[in-house]
């Protein structure tokens, strides 16, 4: 599975950056709790917004075709169109 199946309306938390597409989703990650996605670019999440998937996909396609993050997982690059790196909680 990649995250391209996940459904479009399924919650994510995003920094304010992301939200107000001034910043590029730099960390994707699944809380190993209740599996929930948060999307940011490096800035704290103090004033974090929930946007849809699918908007996240539009705004960033390359994640689409990523291999779906388990629980306690993130995937993190350094810049728009660097690679990403895999890593675990």
């Amino acid at each position: 599975m990649v995250l391209g199946d996940l459904p479009d309306n399924l919650s994510v938390f995003v920094c304010a950056h992301v939200f107000a597409d001034l910043g590029t989703a730099v960390s994707l990650a699944r809380d190993k709790d209740d599996g929930a996605l948060a999307a940011g670019c490096g800035c704290d999440f103090s004033q974090a917004r929930v946007i849809g998937f699918g908007h996240l996909v539009g705004r960033f396609p390359e994640l689409a075709d990523l291999p779906d993050l388990a629980p306690g997982t993130y995937l993190e690059r350094d810049a728009t169109g660097a690679g990403w790196i895999r890593g675990a909680d």
